[in-house]
């Protein structure tokens, strides 16, 4: 091990510094791992007072904080926000000043100029005899001025000063780019927008847009804008004039299986049939009385039934239970809404207009925007129905996975799942056992991101509290349960699609599982390889001292607190692992977690939830209480954000999509300095490096006939480890 970002061993002082297990070491090399042992426990420790009862790391050893090489890459892009914040800010400040000014030329202003032009003709002969004219003169000007606003001087005051403050302000905001690597880029974007656009006169309103292509605007120093702008229309879509594809009902049902949350979607299935994870159609019916006239009308097929398309595997459904009851909160005196939504959706094998010809499709057919119907208070929206109502029962199906997404999908199932085992493993692992060596690349940086989200995204106005529309007290309790319910098992991908009902059998095209089902299988056997130059049996694995603590820690109730791990044993009380090819299992499960699943959860951010209008983590309206959407001129405008809490959200879309430190399966930046001090196991990554570029040209071979791209599973697109 090589790299300037992985701890300093001691291993320099001993004779052999190979990896090995334990039970095979002298009398010297044992004290040694121990002593090493006993440091790391000083540095890697628990705490629970954060999100109690939820154990994460209790600090951030220096072995494990951002190096130079990992700043150098972040630099560049929080100048790039910092400058479109800039951009977009001034340009917006510069408006309102205008806004302020009355509009040139006005009607008194047309009088006042030709009154002034015939007083200067009669005063230029002024004598006693032409008393009158001069005073009929007066009196034109006097007149044309009784039509001027009453502030007429402190018009042309403000209106001879906007250049000089719109430079005062550039000025500021260019010094702030100046202290940004001081200030941080959380407070330089917090409420910036808001504090300079809001006045006393006015509050907050040149905040709110006046129409959705505002939105459109907030992009002037980024290369482009999110892809969700730019999907290329084809003709199968049928779009209406001034329609984008980010509303049609085709890729509302695309975004279920190939967009920036895809962990909630499960297969519904006939009563007593459900796997773990998926749901029984008796169970959504009571909660949700879709009939089977719905299913018809959404479908176009004249004799489907539910109960048919529950046995044939072409019912799934969306149900955000997590949500109910999650209390909501105000940002800047604005209240914020959410729903807890069901949406039901058919895989369509021939789908009708708007959909791909000559393939299947997921097709929605019904959305109820509470876990409880009620036909006034909490209706069934149907695509059929009311179009402003079902574009709104859109919207808070994706405001509610965004808020999902954040919290369970990405912070907690990946960002704290794993910081959990950073600990767990260097406090057990010695630097000569095998699975640390292989496990430190795919745990860089990732005690040191969190740490940073503890104190600038998931706390009182923060990034977390003034995007989502939770409460922060919400979305920490989100958070801590997403954490606490994680389960091994269930995560292995190889369990977790049948457990969720979308197995291949069921579900034909499903671009995110199907991409990665080919990583996991490359990680295993990348794992199987690796692990196989030190475990010749599993006897090897069941007298592996080291291994067996790791074990012990990963699983007690007063360290890492994991659950659901069926291929460990009980002895004595406590858990004992004697499989290798479990073993295999859960280390490949922390480097897929570390690397794909957290890069599809990730990397989504820009592409596919920085656009406002598509989705958005807050809703500043209630959700329709009625198959109408009713309420203001333009019901889905006043659903959402403000334009500087839109700012803010896209910002941290960028931020977070725009930075990779380094390459799955490559683990140092200089390829002729290999990772691994053991040649045997270097080659096992050679391997892995072969595999994952078979698997980068099949997916794009794939992506040439999809009806879009889907690039979150990229090999080449997927970092190590949880790094940002």
């Amino acid at each position: 091990m090589t790299d300037s970002a992985q701890p300093v061993s001691l291993l320099t002082s001993l004779p052999n510094s190979l990896p090995s297990l334990p039970q095979k070491d002298d009398e010297k090399r044992s004290r040694h791992r121990a002593y090493e042992l006993s440091i790391a426990r000083t540095r890697y420790n628990y705490t629970t007072s954060y999100l109690y009862p939820a154990p994460l790391a209790a600090q951030v050893p220096d072995s494990e904080k951002f190096t130079l090489a990992y700043k150098a890459k972040v630099a560049p892009v929080l100048l790039e926000i910092a400058e479109n914040l800039k951009t977009v800010l001034l340009a917006r400040f510069e408006a309102q000043l205008k806004a302020d000014l009355p509009a040139m030329p006005m009607p008194w202003m047309v009088e006042l100029r030709a009154a002034i032009a015939e007083a200067e003709k009669q005063f230029s002969g002024i004598h006693a005899v032409n008393i009158p004219g001069d005073i009929s003169a007066i009196h034109a000007i006097l007149a044309a001025l009784n039509d001027a606003p009453p502030d007429l001087a402190d018009t042309y005051k403000r209106l001879a000063e906007i250049p000089r403050l719109v430079e005062g302000l550039d000025k500021a905001l260019t010094k702030s780019l100046a202290d940004l690597t001081d200030v941080g880029v959380t407070s330089f974007l917090r409420d910036t927008l808001y504090e300079v656009l809001r006045t006393p006169e006015r509050g907050d309103a040149y905040l709110h847009a006046k129409d959705i292509a505002e939105f459109g605007t907030l992009y002037q120093a980024f290369a482009g804008p999110p892809a969700v702008m730019n999907f290329r229309v084809e003709p199968w879509m049928h779009l209406a004039p001034g329609q984008e594809v980010w509303e049609s009902d085709w890729y509302f049902g695309w975004i279920q299986i190939a967009g920036f949350n895809t962990s909630n979607l499960v297969g519904v299935f006939p009563a007593g049939a459900a796997p773990e994870l998926a749901l029984d159609l008796g169970t959504l019916l009571s909660k949700m009385p879709v009939t089977d006239a719905m299913l018809r009308s959404a479908s176009g097929d004249p004799s489907i039934t539910l109960q048919r398309a529950a046995e044939t595997g072409g019912l799934y459904a969306l149900d955000l239970t997590m949500l109910d009851g999650v209390p909501t909160s105000k940002l800047h005196g604005d209240q914020r809404y959410l729903a807890a939504p069901i949406a039901l959706f058919y895989w369509n094998p021939k789908p009708g207009p708007g959909f791909p010809e000559g393939r299947g499709s997921l097709q929605p057919v019904a959305i109820q925007l509470g876990q409880k119907n009620d036909p006034v208070a909490c209706p069934i929206f149907l695509p059929g129905g009311d179009a402003a109502a079902w574009k709104l029962a859109k919207f808070f199906v994706l405001n509610g996975l965004a808020v999902q997404h954040e919290t369970v999908a990405h912070l907690g199932a990946c960002h704290l799942t794993i910081e959990t085992l950073v600990v767990a493993t260097n406090r057990q692992l010695s630097f000569e056992h095998p699975i640390l060596a292989l496990l430190t690349p795919h745990f860089r940086f990732t005690l040191d991101i969190n740490e940073g989200a503890k104190h600038s995204l998931i706390i009182p106005h923060g990034v977390v509290a003034s995007v989502l529309s939770p409460s922060i007290a919400g979305s920490l309790g989100m958070v801590r349960d997403a954490r606490l319910a994680w389960r091994f098992d269930q995560n292995l991908p190889h369990n977790l699609f049948k457990l969720r009902g979308l197995d291949r059998d069921r579900l034909p095209e499903f671009p995110f599982r199907d991409d990665t089902v080919l990583l996991w299988e490359a990680i295993r056997a990348y794992v199987r390889a690796y692990l196989a130059c030190y475990y010749a049996s599993n006897d090897d694995v069941a007298a592996d001292t080291e291994l067996q603590a790791w074990v012990e820690e990963i699983t007690s109730p007063a360290a890492a607190a994991f659950q659901g791990l069926g291929g460990l044993v009980a002895s004595g009380g406590a858990a004992r692992i004697d499989s290798f090819d479990y073993l295999v299992d859960m280390v490949s499960l922390i480097v897929y977690t570390a690397g794909p699943q957290h890069a599809n959860v990730n990397y989504a951010q820009y592409p596919l939830m920085s656009y406002l209008p598509s989705v958005s983590g807050t809703a500043y309206a209630a959700p329709p209480s009625a198959a109408k959407a009713g309420g203001a001129p333009d019901p889905y405008l006043a659903v959402l954000p403000p334009v500087d809490v839109a700012l803010y959200q896209l910002s941290f879309g960028y931020l977070l999509s725009s930075i990779q430190y380094d390459t799955l399966g490559t683990y140092t930046a200089n390829p002729r300095r290999p990772w691994f001090a053991d040649a045997k196991a270097e080659a096992t990554a050679v391997d892995f490096r072969l595999a994952l570029a078979t698997i980068e040209a099949e997916i794009r071979t794939r992506n040439k006939t999809r009806p879009l791209p889907y690039e979150n599973q990229l090999p080449s697109l997927i970092p190590n480890s949880i790094s940002i």
